[in-house]
């Protein structure tokens, strides 16, 4: 069965949804279909408000999108993506990284993919378009995905924590786009010679990030509104709620085993790794974590 087809929220998140957008039971299944069918199926509104189990209006559909997206993010995105905030949990998802990859203190991975969207306004001083405007002169929101020991999503907000030092010695693999950090272990550029134990080291950490890049790819297999020829036909700060939305849900298929597809695969991805505000100065902290694992690989 497609994803596209059906999705079952639970009696509590169905619950939250509810509270937040205050309507009845009955609208409130209408909504959430509606809003999920344009995750799944990426089509614009003029299809999922003629689906045949929807019967919404095109312009409805769009409000409703938007309004279920907000509810989701504000209600239920909390209880689904979560970062480990105890020492406990950090050093348990750091044992089953090690357990999984043998690194130790690797608290997971993470990546950028760039969401198509449309032409953002030009009326917001604070926001103005020129901010996503990616390198190949479209517009997009540039998405830092990050990954643990298992397929869940962390934000930005969570990993901030790691580049301000506050969970002290733990860290993230990073791909070469980005700066070389305490908190961030990526390659070495440029590759070392073939065989030599940095080479090695690069090898392990690239095979490591597979998973993250995977994840990407299977996130825009389930929902179509995120792969690149699916432009979201919304302003930034809705775009943005659509896409929380979509890394809320795949959170909670993971959670109660959903079945996953495999995943997307593109040759023009844009990985630019803008998020991180921190100088690409290698720091010496960097430099010995680098050097301690690659001790470890040797």
């Amino acid at each position: 069965m497609d994803f596209g087809d059906i999705i079952v929220l639970e009696t509590e998140a169905a619950r939250r949804v509810r509270d937040e957008r205050r309507i009845h039971r009955r609208n409130l299944e209408i909504e959430i279909l509606a809003a999920v069918r344009f995750y799944a199926v990426g089509s614009y509104q003029r299809f999922v408000g003629q689906d045949y189990n929807i019967v919404l209006a095109q312009r409805t559909v769009s409000k409703v999108v938007k309004e279920v997206s907000y509810a989701i993010v504000h209600r239920l995105l909390n209880v689904y993506i979560k970062f480990p905030s105890t020492a406990e949990e950090r050093r348990a998802v750091a044992s089953g990284f090690q357990a999984a990859h043998g690194l130790p203190d690797c608290l997971g991975c993470i990546d950028c993919t760039h969401i198509a969207i449309v032409t953002p306004h030009n009326n917001d001083a604070n926001d103005p378009p020129i901010g996503y405007k990616n390198r190949k002169g479209n517009y997009s929101i540039n998405t830092q995905f990050g990954q643990l020991t298992t397929n869940t999503f962390l934000t930005k907000d969570e990993m901030m924590r790691l580049v301000d030092g506050r969970i002290g010695k733990y860290y993230l693999i990073g791909d070469s786009g980005y700066s070389k950090q305490s908190y961030m272990l990526t390659p070495i550029v440029p590759s070392p010679p073939e065989g030599s134990t940095e080479y090695r080291y690069n090898v392990k950490i690239s095979r490591i990030r597979n998973c993250v890049e995977r994840t990407n790819g299977i996130i825009k297999a389930i929902f179509r509104c995120l792969r690149k020829d699916r432009v979201l036909h919304y302003q930034p700060q809705a775009a943005a709620l659509i896409i929380l939305s979509c890394c809320t849900i795949y959170n909670m298929m993971h959670q109660y085993r959903y079945p996953l597809p495999e995943p997307e695969t593109s040759t023009e991805e844009l990985t630019d790794h803008t998020i991180p505000t921190h100088t690409a100065t290698s720091s010496s902290a960097a430099l010995r974590r680098q050097q301690d694992i690659i001790m470890l690989i040797n």
